[in-house]
């Protein structure tokens, strides 16, 4: 609901919906006002007093346009094009909002899943690597061996920054398409409990057939044309 692209449809429409306000105005009679007041002192020769006299004008207008050869018809009539365009494609931003933000929801659980896989493993290579210290230290195990774990838990831990790096990127721009500040915390539902079974619909040709007929791309580019 906080998506910035549903935002920005929704803005669109009440546009679109203000324009068909503005050409049915059209139809109606304009109405003007005008006032006016006016005084002027004439000083006497004699004192410094002298007469005063005032004057208050006013004008009522209508003017009403009532033939123009069907301009403010087609004007009403594309205003209201326009607003169906708007309205379709403020469905498809909300499709497309929602197909954003499950896209990014499974990059980001997809990070999040590996980060949680790579900690499993430096924890495995640091035990690792102690048990090879011990072993090098009561002298039942080689240097090399010792080395080869130490150079393990390095590759675990860079392997590990990395993914973090990845998991807070994911989960910043996840953040972001759903409306929150890019630092908002974030828990997310490991992805076989998002996604249970989808029973399928029917044949393709219906899928095809039931698209062209309601999805908000096609009705948009109809009241485009």
């Amino acid at each position: 609901c906080k998506s910035p692209l549903l935002n920005q449809a929704l803005l669109l429409v009440d546009e679109q919906q203000a324009g068909v306000d503005l050409a049915r105005s059209a139809f109606r009679p304009r109405m003007s006002a005008n006032a006016e007041f006016a005084s002027n002192r004439i000083p006497s020769s004699n004192s410094g007093a002298g007469s005063l006299s005032s004057s208050v004008t006013g004008s009522l207008g209508v003017t009403w346009v009532l033939y123009d050869a069907g301009i403010r018809d087609a004007n009403l009539e594309q205003s209201r094009q326009l607003l169906n365009s708007a309205r379709a494609g403020q469905h498809a931003s909300s499709i497309n909002a929602v197909n954003e933000a499950l896209r990014l929801y499974v990059e980001a659980a997809t990070a999040w899943a590996r980060l949680e896989a790579l900690r499993d493993t430096e924890s495995v290579a640091r035990q690792s690597l102690e048990a090879a210290q011990a072993k090098h230290a009561a002298q039942v195990a080689s240097l090399a061996e010792k080395l080869q774990a130490q150079t393990a838990l390095a590759q675990a831990t860079l392997d590990r920054v990395r993914a973090e790096g990845v998991w807070e990127t994911s989960r910043g721009l996840l953040a972001v398409a759903m409306g929150f500040s890019v630092n908002a915390p974030l828990t997310l539902a490991p992805i076989s409990a998002a996604f249970p079974a989808i029973s399928a619909r029917g044949p393709l040709d219906e899928w095809i057939d039931e698209a062209k007929r309601q999805h908000p791309r096609v009705l948009g580019a109809r009241a485009d044309m």
